[in-house]
């Protein structure tokens, strides 16, 4: 709306990214034939300006058995906590983490050199190590506990989802729970009716419904940020576009806002049977923990095949696994404290309930490397 106050950025992390994870859209003009093309170029679209509206209630719980689910109110009383083992400060972590990064690189696969129109090959990165990262200023949660205490990853549904897509989500949620070693707590779904006409566009091309994702992050998930929140995270089954010229975007995010949007639309068929559902899982779970690092400060990773790699297609990203490579884990863990066997543990028993058994096998491999002398 007019007169419209932005929100303040962090001096430190102004950058708005289209993270897609980083799955990136396809680019070229919007009023262009034919079908999409991958492109990786991140973007920083200025998003029209509305009103903001107050969120409503969801229609209906989550048909999965996980332990974070969305409730009835702001504060979700179904909050998945992050109890468990802590390394003693990060301080005092560093020595042990290095060692850590020593045992588990013999299970890691160099990256290697990139195909023609992979990430790399049209984006070239130096990467981020862990020396570089913790003297970086990174977007650390607080780790005591407290009201205003940013120390949970708040997810928050927006439109309409399926049965078999909320279950994706709520799984999503619980791994991301075990992934980072943070509480996760589900926000009251949004409606869509809160997405005003002049951030909706049909496409001109294929006709996807889509929603302007700097709009939503700038008008409807900023001013929402709860106070506890190390960030909010939105899933949405609409597909989304960055601005002018692009075709989609798979999501994008604020760094210094601590707030992102992903779009599940392009993730397959959740309710196709067993083998969709793993699928759009595995695809979604990979999605948010990328994005979701970010919001740690993690850099792409050009070192080991990783989560963190940058991704030009969904043909890349399925080729790039869910695990953390060691310099990344070293981060993560370090951010967070959490300790890593414990981690592992729990990753590796989501993993197998969930049929995901190289995932599982992972962890497991891990769990010994950490073990052995």
């Amino acid at each position: 709306m007019p007169g419209h106050a932005p929100r303040r950025r962090d001096p430190r992390r102004a950058l708005v990214l289209a993270l897609v994870l980083a799955l990136a859209a396809c680019r070229r003009p919007a009023d262009a034939g034919g079908a999409p093309a991958p492109c990786a170029t991140a973007a920083t679209p200025s998003a029209p300006s509305a009103s903001q509206a107050t969120p409503r209630a969801p229609p209906g719980e989550p048909s999965a058995s996980a332990s974070a689910s969305p409730g009835p109110e702001p504060v979700a009383t179904a909050s998945a906590s992050a109890s468990g083992p802590r390394l003693p400060s990060r301080a005092e972590s560093v020595v042990v983490l290095e060692a850590l990064i020593r045992k588990l690189a013999p299970l890691h696969r160099p990256l290697g050199r990139p195909a023609p129109g992979d990430w790399l090959a049209e984006h070239p990165e130096s990467g981020q190590t862990f020396a570089e990262y913790r003297v970086g200023l990174p977007a650390l949660p607080d780790l005591a506990e407290g009201p205003s205490r940013r120390r949970t990853l708040c997810i928050q549904p927006l439109g309409p989802l399926t049965d078999a897509e909320r279950r994706v989500v709520v799984r999503s949620g619980e791994f991301m729970r075990r992934f980072f070693g943070r509480p996760v707590r589900f926000e009251p779904e949004l409606g869509l009716e809160l997405v005003p006409p002049e951030a909706r566009r049909t496409h001109p091309s294929w006709g996807d419904k889509q929603l302007l994702a700097p709009f939503l992050l700038d008008h409807l998930l900023g001013p929402r940020l709860p106070a506890d929140a190390m960030a909010l995270i939105s899933f949405t089954a609409s597909d989304l576009w960055p601005g002018m010229g692009w075709n989609f975007v798979f999501g994008q995010a604020s760094l210094g806002d601590r707030v992102g949007v992903w779009s599940i639309h392009r993730n397959g068929d959740a309710a196709a049977g067993a083998e969709g559902f793993r699928q759009v899982l595995l695809r979604t779970m990979r999605i948010a923990v990328h994005e979701t690092g970010h919001m740690f400060s993690l850099e792409h990773c050009t070192r080991y095949r990783c989560v963190m790699n940058g991704v030009n297609s969904l043909d890349e990203a399925d080729r790039t696994p869910a695990w953390l490579c060691p310099e990344c884990l070293a981060k993560i863990v370090w951010a967070t404290l959490v300790e890593p066997a414990a981690r592992f543990r729990e990753l590796a028993a989501f993993a197998d309930a969930e049929g995901l058994g190289e995932l599982g096998g992972y962890y497991r491999q891990a769990l010994a490397a950490l073990d052995a002398p």
